[in-house]
């Protein structure tokens, strides 16, 4: 019989006085091995004396597999660790699992393997790796390294510096949070409804874009943060931004304050912007409340000739219309002044030389031809007859001219 110290390892009957065992009980370490012979009839028992057996741990090796290689934040991902023994025996134990250095959790194996189910990795990309910490008949262990990616979801937020007016900036701050905690980078997309308006680079988790361009109106803003290795893509609300139409001034001035009847006068139009943006349009230049012509702006400004102003004086003033991005305005009034146009008067005979009785037609010219109202016909002080103008011209008739001389004049009357 073979023993262990005192523990009976197996029993072998002798041929030609030998005999052996095999076995693979012993444990790791070292061992006090010695044999017993029982004995016959005729042979007396001997023991042999112990000899030192040393027994080694066994080798292993470790496996590390994720049920998730691509995984959220915070969603469990369960790692399996296997340790295998190079002579088939079980491993018993505990497993490390680590991200790096750094533990992440611990099994116990069960025929040779165990579980570490987690969420709390953040996100990114992470190196794992599983230790197996041996027992007392085998050897320690640890796994090849498992890339494990980590994504974890985001949220932005897009808030805004106010209302403000066509032509004004408007800033606009975009937040981005990580339901890891931590702090996402990168660039964010600004959009009013399908258009792109600019882009900003997160910083500490924010970012802001300043815009002057949005015109006049509701505009709906959102940000948009795009997906990468580390963080799931996200989409802020829609933001409602107010954009007032910006105001304007308007004034008005005449090419000549004072001017004649059946003149030329030119009104020139300028309409301004508070924050310096140009206007466009129309404007209605207006005599009271009467408008006496349109004209359509050009860089801010615009004319409107007339000649049609009748004498006397006039509350001239300019009104701009407003476009989609500016409020309209009207100018104050300014004074125009259109004095009486001149006009000459001259008068012919039909016969200079007339009998007594005769009947003789004195026709009036006055000019300019556009003249209307009517003239007067006079034998020296006294009228002989009115007419009526038509194109600056008409005449009378009169045979109740005594004989002799006459001083035949004419006087227009005039009109307003």
């Amino acid at each position: 019989t073979v023993y262990d110290g005192a523990n009976a390892l197996g029993t072998c009957t002798l041929v030609s006085g030998v005999c052996s065992i095999s076995s693979a009980a012993l444990t790791a370490g070292s061992h006090a091995i010695g044999a017993r012979y029982a004995g016959t009839a005729n042979y007396a028992t001997s023991a042999a004396a112990a000899i030192a057996q040393t027994v080694a741990q066994a080798t292993t090796t470790t496996t590390l597999v994720s049920s998730s290689p691509s995984a959220t934040f915070g969603v469990p991902v369960t790692y399996t660790v296997t340790v295998a023994a190079a002579n088939g025996t079980i491993p018993t134990g505990t497993a490390t699992l680590l991200d790096g250095t750094a533990g992440v959790g611990t099994c116990t194996l069960a025929a040779g393997r165990c579980d570490v189910t987690t969420g709390a990795l953040i996100s990114g990309t992470h190196a794992l790796s599983a230790r197996y910490a041996g027992d007392a008949n085998h050897l320690g262990s640890t796994s090849a390294t498992l890339t494990q990616a980590i994504v974890s979801p985001t949220t932005t937020v897009v808030t805004s510096s106010g209302a403000s007016t066509y032509g004004g900036a408007v800033t606009l701050t975009v937040t981005v949070t990580a339901a890891d905690a931590t702090v996402p980078t990168g660039t964010v997309s600004l959009s009013d409804g399908t258009a792109g308006i600019g882009t900003c680079t997160l910083s500490g988790g924010t970012c802001t874009l300043t815009s002057s361009a949005l015109a006049a109106g509701t505009h709906a803003i959102t940000a948009r943060f795009p997906a990468s290795a580390r963080y799931a893509a996200s989409v802020s609300g829609s933001l409602s931004q107010a954009v007032a139409p910006a105001s304007t001034t308007t004034t008005v001035v005449s090419s000549n304050a004072a001017s004649t009847y059946g003149g030329s006068v030119t009104f020139t139009v300028t309409v301004a912007t508070a924050n310096g943006t140009t206007a466009s349009g129309s404007v209605s230049v207006l005599d009271g409340a009467a408008s006496i012509g349109t004209c359509t702006l050009a860089s801010g400004s615009c004319s409107v000739t007339t000649s049609t102003l009748g004498a006397g004086g006039h509350p001239m003033s300019a009104r701009y219309a407003g476009d989609a991005n500016h409020a309209s305005s009207t100018s104050a009034q300014i004074d125009q002044t259109v004095a009486q146009a001149a006009t000459t008067t001259s008068v012919a005979s039909s016969s200079l030389s007339s009998a007594f009785g005769a009947s003789v037609t004195f026709t009036v010219t006055v000019s300019p031809a556009a003249a209307g109202g009517s003239a007067t016909v006079y034998d020296g002080a006294n009228a002989l007859g009115t007419c009526t103008l038509v194109s600056g011209v008409c005449s009378i008739s009169s045979a109740a001219l005594t004989a002799g001389s006459h001083a035949i004049g004419a006087r227009y009357a005039g009109t307003a």
